[in-house]
């Protein structure tokens, strides 16, 4: 179920960045010249940037997610070991 959530979130993001790039290419400037694009070149900054970074980002998030699925089921635990006692005690 979690997976479905974040797979729809993802495709929703995915949908909204690409309209959003459509149109600022739209809006880009004819009269200036822009020149050939060059790959970036691989440096070590380059792939700390643009591999290294994204990949601990996700790791991280995905760390996360996990921690605080781990504390909302502690807490309903609890609170089911609350209410238990509360109804024993009546």
């Amino acid at each position: 179920m979690q997976v479905r959530k974040i797979i729809r979130s993802i495709s929703a993001l995915s949908v909204f960045l690409l309209y959003s790039l459509q149109q600022v290419a739209a809006q880009g400037p004819t009269s200036i010249p822009t020149g050939e694009p060059e790959p970036v070149p691989i440096t070590l900054p380059n792939i700390l940037i643009f591999i290294v970074a994204p990949v601990l980002l996700f790791i991280f998030y995905i760390w996360w997610l996990k921690k605080k699925r781990k504390e909302r089921e502690e807490e309903l635990q609890n609170k089911r070991e609350e209410n238990k006692e509360n109804q024993e005690s009546r």
